[in-house]
């Protein structure tokens, strides 16, 4: 029984790599493949691979670029995905057990054949046997620019070189990375925001034809209506798995602006209480917890290999300076020195909202009653100096 299984984890290791290994007969067929966005974080903007066919010696198999390598642990795959370290694989799969996953998760899946002339399948299959040879397999992963769809784009364009004609899209030179990943993450509002949070102003750059292909449903729209020579890039298209595209509004309460509202009630509160010790708990919380804030920012900008996380302005109001206010608030000598400079920190976040719309940086709207709130404490703290400056 052993022997058997040994065998047979052999035969999965061995037979993808015999498979690409064989040359294509001039029937072949390559395809894209889409996938709808699922439920997870990471999957929320679908999917792509390629698919190749030849029915001459009976393959069929899947080019995914969207498989990761999780490292010897959990704590390892964490640290290198904080560190923009994410090495991705490519990996053959049968085309059955690809589809398998998307019907299991109730994904649909759709093909795009590709009009491609015999020398171009060749160019491109040894463009892939070339990349799945061990030392070619991992590649270093970003989301906006090395991804599942980004790579398809870029060995297809390389193929056709300069005989197709792209379709305009209409959004091109009109959006950034941001609104374009904003449309799939309003349902996770978490999700939303953290990312909002950790991606600096490089993001907010109108995207070109070419850069809002790293989505695979615009490059799947994209590809659809190109054109190589006198006829279409595509000459037929098919729905594989066809399964409705579900998407659930958040309820109020489950937004991250709801917490934040609160939250901003709560330090409006406070302001009009005379007890320092409630004051003091409030702020030494919410303070270190901006200045924990701040922290990620600055790890993310100068700590990282992600070419998408430097420029962020949110460090303005996440900012590891709020670290040393609780140690203020702690010592009244202290505190009472600093009244000037609480007094012009709140002038500066209450501008910095009024301005909104004037950052060089578009900011997730859920942080203005954050910002708001750390106005008021300021404001809260000048006027309690103030109040003990004349009382003695």
């Amino acid at each position: 029984m052993l022997k058997l299984r040994f065998f047979l984890l052999g035969c999965w290791i061995i037979l993808p790599i015999l498979s690409i290994s064989q040359p294509l007969s001039p029937q072949a067929k390559f395809s894209i493949l889409t996938c709808d966005p699922g439920a997870e974080v990471y999957a929320l903007h679908g999917h792509s691979a390629l698919r190749v066919q030849d029915q001459r010696t009976n393959l069929d198999m899947v080019c995914n670029w969207g498989v990761f390598d999780p490292g010897d642990s959990q704590l390892e795959f964490a640290i290198s995905f904080a560190k923009g370290k994410m090495d991705y694989l490519l990996e053959i799969q049968s085309f059955s057990d690809f589809i398998y996953l998307y019907q299991v998760e109730e994904r649909a899946v759709r093909e795009l054949e590709l009009a491609l002339s015999i020398p171009q399948k060749k160019s491109l299959w040894e463009s892939i046997q070339e990349n799945n040879l061990p030392k070619n397999r991992a590649y270093r992963y970003d989301f906006f620019f090395n991804n599942c769809a980004t790579i398809i784009r870029d060995r297809i364009a390389n193929v056709i070189a300069d005989s197709v004609k792209w379709y305009q899209h209409s959004q091109a030179g009109s959006v950034s990375f941001r609104s374009l990943i904003d449309e799939n993450l309003y349902v996770q509002p978490w999700s939303d925001f953290g990312i909002d949070f950790s991606l600096g102003a490089k993001t907010d750059h109108l995207v070109s034809n070419s850069e809002l292909m790293f989505l695979p449903l615009k490059m799947e729209e994209i590809m659809s209506k190109s054109v190589i020579g006198n006829r279409s890039l595509v000459t037929s298209d098919r729905v594989i798995l066809d399964f409705p595209f579900k998407r659930e509004n958040p309820s109020l309460t489950q937004t991250v602006s709801f917490l934040f509202w609160i939250i901003l009630f709560i330090g409006a509160g406070i302001l009009f209480l005379k007890w320092d010790l409630v004051a003091k708990l409030f702020d030494g919380i919410f303070f270190t917890i901006l200045g924990l804030g701040g922290i990620v920012i600055l790890f993310l900008w100068f700590g990282t290999e992600h070419t998408t996380t430097d420029e962020n302005y949110n460090v303005l109001w996440a900012n590891p300076i709020h670290f040393i206010i609780p140690v203020f608030l702690a010592f009244k000598k202290w505190r009472n020195r600093f009244g000037k400079l609480f007094l012009a920190l709140s002038i500066f976040y209450f501008l910095f909202v009024l301005f909104w719309y004037f950052l060089p940086q578009e900011l997730n709207s859920a942080a203005r009653p954050i910002i708001l709130t750390i106005g008021l404490r300021y404001y809260y703290w000048f006027r309690r100096t103030k109040s003990h400056a004349v009382s003695t």
